[in-house]
């Protein structure tokens, strides 16, 4: 697939309500919340990469995320209750960590390549557009380029720590 691929089914409705602008795999939409007027483009051009990307990936990535929620679910559930010994419980911290880190590979690499290729085609766009000066398109890029500097580390960053938190729950869990 290359940059310039795109998804011509989805539908896109607009979202006041949240901040939040995702593309809904399953039902191939994408929702765009309320988003500030000059990361607007980016953010548009983001969720449409994410329809554009391999199905495959995409409904592997949510599938995986619901088990893995299941399975720390359950095994948090059995642990507490001390339904299973701490032996079992030990080996299902293990499987809980490779899963946490299938997910984190699987949903940084989407993100990842959403925000790097969103920041391209943003520019793409704003250099064509005629409905602002020169100087309003280049402050636009920069920002996207600032955004993405930042936005990308951010967030991996988040996700690993929210990874690590749900693991060292689980982990307190066991040994109560």
């Amino acid at each position: 697939m290359n940059i310039y691929s795109y998804n011509e089914e989805v539908k896109i409705e607009e979202d006041n309500s949240s901040r939040t602008s995702l593309y809904l795999v399953m039902k191939n939409k994408i929702l765009i919340g309320k988003v500030n007027a000059i990361t607007r483009v980016q953010t548009v051009i983001h969720e449409c990469i994410h329809s554009a990307q391999n199905k495959i990936i995409l409904k592997f990535n949510v599938i995986f995320a619901n088990l893995n929620n299941l399975y720390f679910l359950i095994i948090a559930i059995l642990s507490l209750f001390n339904i299973i010994n701490y032996a079992t419980s030990e080996m299902c911290l293990w499987m809980f960590v490779f899963l946490q880190f299938v997910l984190y590979a699987v949903r940084s690499f989407l993100e990842i390549d959403a925000m790097t290729r969103a920041e391209y085609l943003s520019k793409e766009y704003i250099e064509k557009a005629e409905a602002v000066t020169d100087d309003e398109k280049e402050k636009i890029i920069q920002e996207y380029i600032a955004i993405n500097k930042i936005g990308i580390k951010l967030y991996n960053y988040t996700l690993a720590i929210k990874m690590l938190v749900r693991i060292l729950i689980y982990a307190v869990i066991m040994v109560i």
